[in-house]
C-alpha cells in the first residue's frame, strides 16, 4: 500500500469557520483533532500526536496519519 494519498473535499461553510478547526500555518495546515474528538484527544492535544492509535486512526478517518490540507481555496 503506498505512504501517500490525495482527496479533494470540499466543506460547505465559510473560511473563517473552517479555519476554527485547523492548526499551523498556511504551509502547513491540520486539523485540530481535540476540537473534532475531545473524548479522545485531550486539550493540549491539538495534532492528535500524544493520544495517536493506529486502529483508532485507521477507523475513524480512513488513514493511519491524520490529514493534512495542502490550500484553502
Amino acid at each position: 500500500m503506498p505512504n501517500w494519498n490525495y482527496n479533494d473535499v470540499e466543506i460547505a461553510a465559510s473560511e473563517q469557520e473552517v479555519r476554527e478547526y485547523l492548526v499551523g500555518s498556511d504551509a502547513q495546515l491540520r486539523f485540530n483533532m481535540h476540537k473534532l474528538f475531545p473524548e479522545v484527544f485531550a486539550e493540549g492535544d491539538e495534532l492528535g500526536d500524544s493520544a495517536w492509535d493506529y486502529n483508532w486512526a485507521c477507523e475513524n478517518t480512513g488513514s493511519k496519519w491524520f490529514p493534512e490540507l495542502a490550500s484553502i481555496t
